[in-house]
C-alpha cells in the first residue's frame, strides 16, 4: 500500500493522519524566518485573536510562492482527491500561533453540524513540533462519522510534519504549557462546481 493510500484510509477511518518530518529543512527555516505580516493577507479582518488571548491567526496569501510548497504538496494532494474523490480548490490559508500558557481550545469541527465525513478536508503544517507539551491538537478518531472510536489521540511529530484531516472530526489544540509559542501554518480544501 502505498504511503497516499494509509494516509488516505487513516482519514476515512480515524479522521486524521499524519506525514512526518514531510517540508524539507531549508522550506521549514525559510518559513521561520519570514515574518508572518509579509505573508499576510491586506483584507480586513486578516488577524484574529481568539477571546481568551491564547492564539492567533493570520490569513494569508496563498499566491505567494513561499507558500507553494504547503498547499502544493503532491502528497496532501493526492491524499485529499482519494478522500474527497471531487475536483477541489484550496478553501483557505492561514497562520496560527498558539501562545504559551494557553488553555484547552474547546473540541469542535471546521464545518457545519451535518456537512458528513469526506466532504471537507483541511490540512496542518507544523513549523515546530507538536508535542505533549506545547498545545499538540487532539482529535476524536471517528467522530467524523458519528461513532468515536475511544479517547482523544493527541497529532504529535516533529517540525515539518503535516497533518491532513476531515473537517468534520471533532479537534482542538491542547494546552501549551512549554515557555515558547507553538506555530502551525493551515488550510483547508472545499470541491469545486463540476
Amino acid at each position: 500500500m502505498s504511503e497516499a493510500d494509509q494516509l488516505a484510509d487513516d482519514i476515512i477511518v480515524n479522521g486524521f493522519a499524519i506525514a512526518e518530518s514531510r517540508l524539507g529543512v531549508s522550506v521549514l527555516d525559510r518559513l521561520r524566518c519570514i515574518p508572518t505580516e509579509q505573508l499576510a493577507s491586506s483584507a480586513v479582518g486578516a488577524t484574529r485573536t481568539s477571546s481568551d488571548g491564547g492564539n492567533a491567526r493570520v490569513r494569508l496569501m496563498p499566491d505567494c510562492p513561499d507558500l507553494w510548497p504547503l498547499h502544493q504538496d503532491q502528497l496532501l494532494l493526492t491524499v485529499t482527491a482519494r478522500v474527497l474523490r471531487n475536483p477541489f480548490a484550496l478553501k483557505y490559508l492561514q497562520s496560527r500561533t498558539v501562545h504559551s500558557g494557553s488553555a484547552c481550545q474547546t473540541l469542535h469541527m471546521d464545518c457545519d453540524v451535518g456537512t458528513g465525513a469526506g466532504k471537507l478536508l483541511a490540512f496542518i503544517w507544523m513549523l515546530d513540533s507538536f508535542d505533549t507539551n506545547n498545545g499538540a491538537t487532539q482529535f476524536i478518531p471517528g467522530s467524523h462519522r458519528s461513532s468515536p472510536a475511544g479517547p482523544p489521540m493527541l497529532a504529535i511529530g516533529p517540525a515539518g510534519s503535516l497533518i491532513i484531516y476531515d473537517r468534520a472530526v471533532l479537534h482542538g489544540y491542547t494546552p501549551n504549557q512549554s515557555n515558547a509559542d507553538r506555530r502551525s501554518i493551515q488550510g483547508g480544501f472545499d470541491p469545486t462546481a463540476p
